[in-house]
């Protein structure tokens, strides 16, 4: 089912319910001093801030309403290394709310991007994690923008050639984030996006989306299910 933005709502959720561990939160922050160094030596852009968190989530006659809370983006990216902890329960994850598109272009293609991050280069949707340093999240508006925004930096298009149609669904990651999958629309064609600098274009034809994605790494194959 897909939400299109009149059937979404932002619920601001107070603080995180995440749970605090010393042991947990030692070792977070010594796989964040060294994302911090890794960046630094590859010459990639990595700071904290305050990201955030998708605390709750309710269906209700055909609503969705998302409960927001802050996180410090540092556990988010940290926690991508450390879920394998076999100490780290659910309870410790992150939940930081990440948005990403379903991005189809004007001659029926997908396009995703390949971008190098301290843990590796990877293979996503075209999206980012939410936070009130780009865009504060109060209504569905706000959200849907922040998707557009993300569509139009990473793909060097204009805010008119993209519509963001509605909220596909929501994708929990075994990382500890969850990643909402937007339907986006753009009204140019493959060859006239320009990604920004270290990105890659992956462009996929709609007719063999779902394959591509089910045979995809991390996330990629849940968002299939999607579809």
């Amino acid at each position: 089912m897909t939400f299109p933005r009149d059937k979404v709502l932002l619920r601001q959720a107070g603080t995180s319910s995440r749970v605090v561990d010393p042991g947990i939160e030692l070792a977070l922050e010594r796989v964040w001093a060294d994302q911090l160094a890794e960046a630094a030596a590859r010459g990639l852009l990595l700071t904290d801030a305050p990201a955030y968190r998708l605390e709750s989530t309710v269906e209700h006659e055909g609503v969705l309403e998302l409960g927001l809370a802050m996180e410090p983006y540092r556990v988010h990216s940290a926690m991508k290394v450390l879920h394998r902890d076999p100490r780290v329960r659910p309870e410790h994850h992150d939940r930081t709310l990440v948005a990403d598109g379903l991005v189809r272009t004007t001659d029926d293609h997908y396009l995703l991007l390949r971008t190098p991050k301290v843990t590796g280069v990877e293979l996503q949707l075209v999206g980012g994690t939410a936070s009130p340093a780009q865009r504060v999240l109060e209504t569905a508006d706000d959200l849907f923008g922040f998707m557009s925004q993300r569509v139009e930096r990473a793909l060097g298009v204009e805010a008119a050639e993209v519509r963001v149609l509605g909220l596909r669904g929501l994708v929990h990651l075994e990382v500890g984030c969850v990643n909402a999958v937007f339907d986006v629309r753009l009204t140019v064609r493959a060859d006239e996006v320009r990604p920004g600098r270290g990105s890659e274009v992956v462009v996929v034809p709609a007719a063999g989306l779902r394959d591509f994605l089910a045979a995809g790494p991390a996330y990629l194959p849940s968002v299939a299910a999607l579809l």
